[in-house]
């Protein structure tokens, strides 16, 4: 396993191997991505709405179960765990931890227990936890039996949630269920957007550079060529074969640098 960088993380969000909606490039930081708190979270000692317009807050010894903003599936190539923010543990919350397997889809459910003697008031979409990516060194073969956003998990402790008819629609929505649709929500945002941008920027200068220098290299080497003696058949034709040969091992190594570049 190794761990996924920013680098990595986008290169792996443009190849379809992470999904992220609602994305957001400033949540990306170094070896993490950080995930927000929805208007979705409630306590799990009396299974009441701990919301109260744009905070969330959790009484002192309580434990308070909150749905992320974000949407998330990754390949089967790709495993990830969830890390506490340290600003919320500093204030009271317990730390996080848990696991991302491969193929999960849906909302994040993250649970943090308060343990201050006063009362932990949390944002709604601020970040709550930091998910960090690893690669897997084979691809997983076990299936993902999870139900998409854990609403069984959400049934079972907090069962006031069947009541909530804007909760269940909520969670329920069919592209939380569908990998492709989520891609295509993803792809449509403007944050992705944003990132093709900066990276086909990149790319185009890079290529601007390299083809310069290939074009500069062959006219010198064209240039050269004139000055030389060609007083014999023998050597045109040694120098005819010669620069066929030389050009396709030059044309297919610029051809495979073009690729990787791209």
């Amino acid at each position: 396993m190794s761990v996924l960088s920013n680098v990595d993380i986008k290169k792996e969000i443009k190849k379809g191997n992470i999904r992220i909606f609602p994305l957001n490039t400033d949540n990306l930081k170094g070896s993490t991505y950080n995930l927000t708190a929805s208007k979705y979270a409630w306590s799990l000692n009396d299974n009441k709405s701990l919301v109260d317009g744009d905070k969330i807050t959790v009484p002192s010894n309580d434990s308070a179960i909150i749905a992320t903003k974000e949407v998330i599936w990754v390949s089967t190539k790709i495993c990830g765990s969830y890390h506490s923010k340290v600003a919320l543990v500093s204030e009271g919350g317990g730390h996080i931890g848990t696991t991302l397997d491969p193929e999960w889809i849906g909302h994040s459910l993250i649970t943090i227990h308060n343990h201050s003697k006063k009362p932990l008031v949390i944002g709604v979409n601020k970040s709550i936890v930091s998910i960090m990516f690893q690669y897997l060194n084979k691809k997983t073969t076990a299936e993902q039996d999870n139900n998409s956003s854990q609403l069984d998990y959400l049934y079972q402790f907090v069962p006031s949630v069947k009541d909530d008819n804007e909760a269940v629609e909520y969670f329920n929505e069919s592209w939380k269920r569908q990998p492709k649709n989520l891609e295509k929500k993803m792809k449509n945002s403007e944050e992705y957007s944003l990132i093709n941008t900066k990276d086909k920027t990149k790319v185009n200068w890079i290529l601007s550079i390299f083809y310069f220098v290939v074009i500069v290299l062959l006219v010198l080497s064209i240039f050269g060529i004139s000055t030389f003696e060609q007083d014999s058949i023998a050597y045109n034709l040694t120098y005819f074969f010669s620069f066929v040969g030389f050009s396709g091992i030059v044309g297919t190594v610029i051809i495979a640098i073009h690729n990787k570049i791209k």
